[in-house]
């Protein structure tokens, strides 16, 4: 792959079956992909940055988020 690529949805980050989150990730992940994009319009660089680490602290939130599910649901 040569130039930009942005991945989204369960392609981006695999959360925990538990979470229930998968579908709700693809959506949150376009609308904070049009928001970044948008609040850069000139500097999509700058743009896929700003979505990219808004998208892994998302990813690590979710990712603890599983954890604790799985300690407290299964014991």
């Amino acid at each position: 792959m040569f130039g930009r690529l942005c991945l989204v949805g369960d392609a981006a980050f695999v959360v925990r079956p538990h979470t229930a989150g998968a579908a709700a990730k693809a959506a949150y992940d376009a609308t904070q992909l049009a928001a970044s994009l948008k609040r850069a319009p000139h500097q999509i660089d700058a743009g896929l940055g700003a979505f990219e680490s808004a998208q892994l602290e998302y990813g690590r939130n979710m990712t603890d988020y599983g954890i604790c599910a799985r300690q407290t649901l299964f014991f």
